[in-house]
């Protein structure tokens, strides 16, 4: 008797593992706001108080500039963001997915319904999640540690004709960064004494697995943070002891004790404040229902993420005029290119191809009390999972082998029977579709491919909703609007197939693509592009990466908003 109880309470506990952890970050975000405002209730903030330096948003760019800005001792910096204290249900890595859509440590965007993708989301609407706290989207994402591609860099170097762009001249810059004890050890590439820790997982099921299936296709196991080509390797990621090592605990926690850096948590700036030459002269914030004007006497720092910072930029005049019209705000300056070219990794998650083998990991089976246990004394076993065990990088029909623009994350995840939850929650898809198409093979081992295309060439936009700051802006990203995008993510699906097919890795597992349609795409037969097509369309993702919505470029690109250095000199604003 007293083992099937103690099924039954596993059963209950480990099924229940998403509402636990979404109940109890909600519980420790509003601690963090209380104690924040118990602790300050006259430092709100100093009206007459100027500093040298203002930084708006404490995200994975403002932390580091932060930190940077102030470690010297003669600036006076003030660190102004939106959110609190990191939680630490963010620091579990194998809960990750579980700890989006609380608005307070999330800004809980979403898209404008798109006509072309998210057909499997209510209304045609993708949720954009962006990090709300110390740290920002640090403290949300799954810790991969990937910087690009060479060509990336070098591409950015011709386009602004600034040559401090190339990959060798930022490459110092990327190992003063990291305290590196990844997978691939390299005096040439990677730093041992920076901030940032990068490490391996200590839990990693069949990753070994997946390097041999791409060694049969003829791809190495390669450094994807050294001279990036096509290859299939392990990753490695911002983690330390097992836990989430973002910028918060690398950056700004360690420069808390500066007596020259303010940092004001819960500060949510409203608009960039002008002169009458249009120079930028401070920030108006509001902070526990205080509104706060507070001046810089050398820059304004503009770090608020490719949502947040067009946002703010358009609410304080700075933008296309006619938009900023069209909502009644006065034009102050008329830069066209302010919330455009908006960009993102567009995704697909693929399978499940099942495996006739106990090789994946079923939480339901394999997450057990002792895992507990293993984590808080160890850090080490499931809970110090990111969910990814490898990735593979490779380039479509239209590509360039030295120039990926196709990864595939391999996620050996099988079916247990909360998984359409799970997977709807994380990604924003109605659960009810996915409850069908994954219900028949519960308890079946598994793996999934998250497919994504590396080098968009779709173009969107950041607009906003009205002159209320409040107001969340209207994000379009305009998924495949460029077919190109389309024929990209078909050939990922197609080399998906082929690897489960026809390498041995595989066949010993008798690995499988379940022969059912996903559901919207019946009429279509399984495995033709035309069904891959509807797929895409219908169970579309992001991959967190939106960026370029206030442009670098050189002053002949009417679109351009900052200049190769990030500033934009009219305003005085970096």
């Amino acid at each position: 008797m007293s083992d099937l109880v103690m099924l039954l309470v596993k059963e209950f506990i480990f099924a229940s593992l998403a509402v636990i952890t979404m109940k109890l970050t909600s519980f420790l975000a509003a601690i963090n706001y209380s104690t924040d405002l118990a602790t300050n209730p006259n430092q709100i903030g100093d009206q007459a108080m100027r500093y040298d330096f203002i930084i708006v948003g404490a995200g994975s760019s403002g932390a580091v500039i932060a930190n940077r800005l102030s470690e010297s001792g003669q600036f006076n910096v003030l660190l102004l963001e939106a959110g609190g204290d990191p939680l630490i249900t963010e620091d579990v890595p194998y809960l990750s997915g579980l700890i989006l859509n609380n608005p307070m440590t999330d800004w809980v965007y979403k898209t404008v319904p798109q006509n072309n993708s998210c057909l499997a989301y209510e209304n045609n609407v993708m949720p954009w999640p962006r990090g709300k706290s110390l740290g920002g989207t640090s403290n949300l994402n799954h810790m991969i540690y990937m910087r690009g591609n060479p060509k990336d860099f070098d591409n950015w170097a011709t386009l602004t004709g600034d040559p401090q762009w190339k990959y060798d001249n930022v490459l110092p810059y990327f190992k003063k960064f990291e305290n590196y004890d990844g997978h691939f050890p390299s005096d040439e590439y990677h730093g041992k004494n920076g901030p940032m820790q990068v490490n391996t997982q200590s839990f990693e099921p069949q990753m070994e697995d997946w390097i041999k299936s791409g060694e049969e296709l003829g791809f190495k196991k390669t450094d994807p943070n050294a001279r990036q080509t096509s290859g299939f390797f392990p990753c490695d990621f911002t983690l330390s002891n097992g836990k989430r090592w973002g910028v918060y605990d690398g950056f700004i926690k360690p420069a808390l004790t500066r007596t020259n850096l303010k940092v004001y948590r819960y500060a949510r700036v409203l608009k960039i404040n002008l002169d009458a030459q249009n120079q930028a002269t401070g920030v108006t914030y509001l902070r526990h229902g205080r509104l706060v004007v507070v001046n810089a006497t050398k820059e304004v720092i503009l770090s608020a993420g490719a949502v947040g910072s067009p946002h703010l930029l358009m609410l304080s005049g700075i933008g296309p005029a006619t938009h900023l019209k069209s909502v009644k705000i006065e034009p102050k300056v008329d830069l066209p290119g302010v919330g455009q070219n908006l960009q993102d990794h567009v995704s697909c998650l693929y399978g499940p191809f099942i495996l006739n083998s106990t090789e994946s990991f079923i939480m339901s089976r394999d997450l057990k009390f002792s895992s507990l246990i293993e984590y808080a004394t160890l850090g080490i076993g499931p809970l110090s999972w990111t969910y990814v065990s490898g990735l593979g990088l490779t380039h479509s029909s239209l590509g360039d082998p030295d120039w990926p623009d196709l990864a595939l994350t391999y996620i050996p995840l099988g079916i247990y029977p909360t998984i359409h939850k799970d997977v709807a929650a994380f990604f924003g898809l109605k659960e009810s579709l996915v409850n069908d198409y994954v219900s028949d093979f519960h308890d079946k081992d598994a793996n999934f491919i998250l497919v994504y295309n590396g080098l968009p060439k779709s173009r969107g936009s950041i607009t906003l909703r009205s002159s209320d700051p409040f107001d969340a802006p209207l994000i379009d990203p305009k998924y495949f609007s460029d077919p190109n995008d389309m024929k990209v993510m078909i050939d990922g699906f197609k080399f998906a197939v082929k690897l489960y097919e026809t390498a041995n890795t595989w066949k010993k597992y008798n690995a499988s693509l379940v022969k059912k349609h996903f559901p919207g795409c019946e009429t279509h037969p399984l495995q033709s592009d035309a069904y891959y097509e509807c797929y895409i369309r219908h169970a579309t993702a992001t991959m967190w990466h939106p960026t370029s919505s206030c442009k670098m470029g050189n002053e002949n690109d009417p679109m351009t908003v900052v200049d190769s250095n990030l500033r934009w000199q009219p305003v005085c604003l970096t």
